[in-house]
């Protein structure tokens, strides 16, 4: 059976990952996609990253982003990310314009 999530990296990343595995302390910078279609197919992957995988973490985080990525970030640090993800997602899809 095929991994449900592809990960491409160089070779010294791939030999760093091979030995810690997926280690949270191996990350220091998140960089969120722009355009809003993009949040849509991301918000539950965001609810794992910034909710389970990333939250035990106990170094400081450089979240890099334009458009919706700057606000998937915004919600992302808030105090309860899941729900302020949830929020972002329901108040994304629920606007309403004259």
């Amino acid at each position: 059976m095929s991994s449900p999530l592809l990960i491409w990296a160089g070779e010294t990343a791939y030999e760093q990952i091979a030995r810690q595995g997926l280690d949270p302390s191996l990350f220091s910078t998140v960089v969120g996609a722009s355009g809003g279609a993009k949040m849509l197919g991301l918000t539950h992957l965001d609810r794992y990253v910034f909710g389970e995988y990333l939250a035990g973490s106990e170094h400081p985080l450089e979240l890099l982003g334009s458009s919706i990525g700057s606000w998937r970030h915004a919600a992302a640090a808030a105090p309860d990310p899941i729900a302020a993800l949830t929020s972002l997602q329901e108040r994304y899809l629920n606007q309403d314009w004259d």
